[in-house]
């Protein structure tokens, strides 16, 4: 048996022991508090891994201890809410909040002005176009090893060089007119998210949903936002044509 099946086969003792007490939850927080971080990076990466963990585990099944370990990660990079904020920490921080907050405006504009465009055609009985979907994706990419899928209904994290979008937002012919720009949280100037904790924290920096969606996850950590390298957007569209057959 070579070394990577030894290693799997090592995982899915783990795993199949956490299975066992995923209905008890104080019984599994005990052995989970019990690995280190590498271990918690390998569990999750092997329950991920399409070819062997997520094949033998239902979605809810994944989507539960997932969660349940990347949280435990999150606690253990932040030292049990013990992290302290240096002051090359806030000044990283703001330059990302910018970054993102940058990378919403930009792709939101660029979804809103294409929607108007095809608004127009549309209006002018285009002989194709009936309908649209456009897709606006935001996906940040860190620099330092941490988890990479989406789990449940959380933000999402990252996993080697990989990474998941952060955030997903539609405009369709349907709703282009029940909404305005600034409706949208992604790129809403006026409030700043910062709880009260963050407000005495960073006192001037206006964090943006985005970033705060992050911050307050389970599954991003604090160093994971501080490393983010690259942001991409993604703006997607679905152009729709439809015809009833008339019945003879």
């Amino acid at each position: 048996m070579d070394k990577r099946n030894r290693k799997n086969l090592e995982l899915e003792k783990e795993v199949l022991l956490l299975m066992s007490f995923k209905s008890n939850i104080k019984k599994l927080d005990e052995i989970i508090k019990g690995y280190k971080l590498k271990q918690l990076l390998e569990i999750t990466a092997y329950l991920l891994d399409r070819r062997v963990g997520a094949k033998r585990y239902s979605v809810y099944d994944l989507e539960f201890m997932t969660e349940e370990l990347l949280s435990a990660r999150v606690r253990l990079l932040h030292n049990d809410n013990k992290w302290l904020w240096t002051a090359e920490d806030k000044q990283r921080l703001s330059v990302v909040n910018a970054e993102i907050f940058n990378a919403c405006e930009k792709g939101f504009k660029e979804a809103f002005e294409t929607a108007e465009l095809l608004e127009n055609r549309i209006k002018k009985r285009d002989s194709f176009l009936k309908d649209y979907e456009i897709e606006i994706k935001i996906t940040p990419y860190p620099t330092i090893h941490g988890v990479n899928r989406d789990v449940a209904d959380t933000v999402g994290g990252f996993l080697g060089e990989e990474s998941i979008p952060c955030a997903v937002e539609h405009i369709s012919h349907c709703h282009f007119h029940r909404y305005n720009y600034d409706e949208f949280f992604l790129v809403d100037k006026n409030p700043s998210w910062n709880t009260d904790f963050y407000r005495k924290t960073f006192p001037g920096i206006n964090i943006c949903y985005l970033v705060h969606r992050m911050m307050e996850s389970h599954v991003w950590s604090y160093p994971d936002i501080l490393s983010i390298s690259n942001i991409w957007v993604d703006v997607q569209v679905t152009y729709q044509y439809y015809r009833n057959i008339p019945k003879k």
